[in-house]
């Protein structure tokens, strides 16, 4: 049996000559392409199949950092089993983390399929929203009297939206207190508390919690933690590793720094920390032996608040 690569590379020469052909008549507009492969030229917007991004990630996550290419997914008739997606047939929790997955990897977008594609005359049947596809692959919305309909699906996929904005402020937030604090805040990573909460309900591509109340539950976690925020005493932590890093038998250290209200006392595990900066920074560690938390204090006048930081110990 002969094996020819001829048909694909003539594939991705033919669409590198139509986006420059775009480029060149219409330099304003940018290109977008749902693919299954790894490279179709100077596409502005990637949008591998969910799958796809899966198996070959290292690669597009390549193009997005080498070439600037904008990096979004998709879902359609597949991917099933362990990866989630919009079926009628499905918890409605893997509808909800589609989004978790935009902020776990940095994802700029996601593709509609299908959105109201009906398989009928009647988008309210079987046909109509399945034919010849997984249920309700076709569609998310239903048509009404004064416009569309959204489904449960739908609300779950919003409610997911949503939570990407609560991990998206937290981090926003962050930033500005990194800007407003200046050089003391080198260390901070306004990312690194909300990817924290982030991992409490999805690992990867297809690992993700199968239980809501936890999903429920890091949602209201976030949100307390922007409200945390604007709360004085001031006490923002951040540990390395990142919480949840399983450490191994051995000696633990656990290097811990912080913001806190200047003028401010902070007690890690209980024990003054020493030297903390007319800033409110400070930087410090521990060991963790049986006990898999950290937790860090900050008094000032009469008020005291504490937040933890814990470990799966191996």
């Amino acid at each position: 049996m002969a094996i020819t690569d001829e048909p694909f590379i003539h594939h991705e020469e033919s669409f590198a000559e139509a986006v420059a052909t775009i480029r060149r008549v219409a330099p304003s507009v940018r290109t977008v392409e749902a693919v299954e492969t790894e490279y179709l030229g100077p596409l502005d917007i990637y949008v591998p199949k969910l799958s796809h991004l899966n198996l070959w990630y290292p690669h597009f996550d390549r193009l997005r950092r080498e070439e600037g290419r904008e990096l979004w997914f998709y879902t359609c008739c597949h991917p099933t089993g362990r990866y989630p997606n919009r079926f009628l047939d499905q918890s409605l929790l893997k509808v909800r983390v589609l989004h978790w997955l935009n902020y776990l990897y940095d994802l700029q977008g996601y593709l509609h399929w299908g959105l109201n594609f009906y398989g009928s005359d009647d988008p309210y049947s079987e046909d109509g929203i399945s034919k010849d596809l997984p249920l309700g692959d076709r569609a998310i919305v239903y048509p009404g009297t004064h416009g569309l309909i959204g489904s449960l699906r739908l609300s779950a996929q919003r409610d997911g939206l949503q939570d990407y904005e609560y991990l998206w402020l937290l981090a926003d937030r962050l930033r500005e207190i990194k800007q407003e604090v200046g050089a003391d805040a080198f260390w901070l990573d306004p990312r690194q508390r909300s990817l924290e909460l982030c991992r409490r309900v999805i690992w990867s591509f297809h690992d993700y919690t199968r239980d809501p109340a936890v999903l429920q539950a890091t949602r209201a976690a976030v949100a307390e933690e922007i409200e945390a925020l604007r709360s004085q005493p001031r006490l923002i932590v951040q540990t390395s590793p990142p919480e949840g890093t399983p450490l191994p038998a051995g000696p633990r250290m656990i290097n811990v720094r912080g913001l806190v209200t200047p003028g401010a006392t902070v007690l890690l595990n209980g024990q003054e920390v020493a030297n903390v900066r007319p800033s409110g920074y400070f930087a410090h560690y521990c060991f963790l032996d049986d006990e898999p938390t950290i937790r860090v204090t900050v008094q000032q006048a009469g008020t005291e608040r504490t937040v933890e930081r814990s470990f799966p110990l191996r």
